[in-house]
């Protein structure tokens, strides 16, 4: 054999030893478990995962790796989290804005963010963090509609906008 064979061979051998390692294990499992990866060689969990557990697991798993942006985003119980790193809250804060371009863990932004809709309720974005200064009389004009609309100020800030472009285009 070869160096490069025997290199190959090493490293497979390291890859395995890591995937039958409790923390990949136990991930594998709770992401069957929720039904977000398809896999036969791991059992359902459905106990408690930690997110380190889930960071570490997804070094030897790509998909791990992507899916953790929006399992935080659309299913914040499903990691019990002690300290979240300051890369993940980083990626978290730009989709919450969305101007996640960035990579994630080696993982390319259109990667993690495939998963938005996939996670929690299919199908569905997150919501934008979106922040404006009203004047007061802006405020009070917005109270007034939503108690007459009986809607959310939201809800009462969409109807207006759709209303706008609807007239306008």
């Amino acid at each position: 054999m070869n160096t490069l064979q025997l290199t190959a061979i090493k490293k497979l051998k390291v890859l395995s030893q890591k995937k039958s390692d409790q923390r990949f294990i136990k991930t594998m499992g709770k992401l069957i478990h929720s039904g977000l990866i398809e896999n036969t060689k791991y059992k359902p969990y459905k106990g408690k995962l930690l997110l380190e557990e889930a960071l570490w697991a997804g070094q030897y798993e790509p998909r791990i790796t992507e899916l953790i942006p929006a399992i935080i985003l659309k299913k914040p119980n499903f990691f019990e989290i002690k300290e979240m790193p300051e890369d993940l809250k980083q990626i978290i804060r730009d989709i919450k804005h969305g101007i996640a371009k960035n990579e994630f863990r080696e993982i390319p932004a259109e990667k993690y963010l495939y998963w938005i809709t996939k996670v929690g309720h299919k199908g569905k974005q997150t919501s934008l963090l979106k922040t404006y200064r009203f004047f007061t009389e802006d405020v009070t004009l917005l109270n007034e509609l939503r108690q007459k609309m009986d809607l959310s100020e939201i809800e009462v800030i969409r109807t207006a906008l759709l209303e706008l472009y609807q007239k306008n285009y």
